[in-house]
């Protein structure tokens, strides 16, 4: 099965919503594994980081 970014992407985060909301130690770690081997194959990155750049807070200004 080919799946392009925005399904890995889509598959990834059904993965994680499964792994918040499961108890069962053994289907975490599968859930777990299969993210990981999504991620992997679809480059899936948090949204954040798809332009390119990387933002971090500036604290500079605050007192």
């Amino acid at each position: 099965m080919n799946l392009d970014k925005q399904e890995c992407r889509l598959v990834a985060e059904a993965l994680q919503l499964a792994l918040q909301n499961n108890s069962d130690p053994d289907k975490a770690r599968r859930y777990r594994e299969l993210l990981e081997r999504v991620q992997s194959r679809g480059q899936v990155l948090s949204p954040a980081f798809e332009d390119g750049f990387r933002y971090d807070y500036d604290d500079s200004s605050q007192v």
